[in-house]
């Protein structure tokens, strides 16, 4: 009888350890369901790829290497050079104007937009928001970015697509997740605030010939930016970023296509090309 009663709670003992370990996984898999419908898709996880040249490139924006002084002769050399009907090449240490031509003139500035599309949504929405990707959004002219509609991806996400890619399509989402008449609305009052007196917005991309300005106004804005936005010229200085995707996005990977961040330019800090047929 006693040899009966051992086995017997062995198999007692047996069976609670394996119907607790049963329903354990049981629970879990409830709890994880259950999980993810209060909460909702798990959002991706961001990062920014480390490499040599990107390490470089922000060291840039702290450290410039010191631009060597130009003489008269030097400077008349590369105004003959120039095709462009208006530039304006400035020295922003002592602030004196180097050589320019047309700076006045009023011109599409294609890209150049997304600088102040991107100071917007740093004032007016937190980095950790999610934008859902709407169809009108990747309708946007341009692929760059390769975002695709209902994914969902941070608001710092975004804003390294839109200065690093030059994503329109990012570009309009930003704008839509604020509202696209405030945002531009917003876009606009910032000029103003910046002295860009002759300058107007009427896209958040860049794509409309209706984004104009002037040499002497684009001067004021790169000037602000690097005295007062260094939230925005460090992410212009970098090389790529990766997005981790999760049930709410899938991986991206984005590189930095400014040229003189490809290259690796020694002498510079920051900024944003463009580039448009009307521009």
């Amino acid at each position: 009888m006693r040899q009966y009663n051992f086995y017997q709670y062995i198999f007692w003992t047996l069976s609670v350890a394996i119907g607790g370990l049963l329903l354990g996984f049981f629970l879990f898999n409830i709890s994880t369901r259950v999980f993810l419908f209060i909460v909702g898709p798990l959002e991706p996880t961001s990062m920014v790829v480390t490499t040599p040249v990107q390490i470089r490139a922000e060291m840039h924006f702290k450290r410039p290497v010191p631009v060597p002084k130009l003489s008269i002769s030097d400077l008349q050399k590369i105004e003959s050079t120039i095709k462009a009907k208006a530039y304006l090449v400035k020295d922003l240490d002592d602030n004196s104007n180097l050589i320019m031509r047309g700076s006045g003139n009023k011109f599409p500035i294609a890209s150049v937009t997304k600088l102040v599309t991107a100071m917007v949504t740093m004032d007016n929405l937190r980095g950790d928001e999610i934008v859902q990707i709407s169809k009108k959004a990747v309708s946007t002219t341009g692929r760059q970015g390769n975002l695709s509609a209902g994914e969902r991806l941070k608001v710092v996400d975004l804003l390294n697509c839109l200065l690093l890619e030059s994503s329109n399509d990012a570009a309009e989402a930003l704008a839509e997740k604020l509202g696209r008449e405030k945002f531009l609305s917003l876009m606009n009052i910032m000029a103003g605030e910046i002295g860009m007196l002759s300058t107007k917005f009427s896209d958040p991309s860049g794509l409309s010939a209706l984004n104009t300005s002037t040499s002497d106004d684009l001067s004021r804005l790169i000037e602000y930016i690097e005295k007062s936005r260094p939230d925005v010229m460090s992410i212009t200085t970098r090389q790529s970023y990766k997005v981790i995707g999760g049930t709410a996005s899938r991986n991206h990977f984005w590189l930095n296509r400014n040229r003189l961040v490809r290259d690796d330019n020694d002498y510079y800090i920051g900024g944003k090309d463009g580039f448009t047929s009307d521009a």
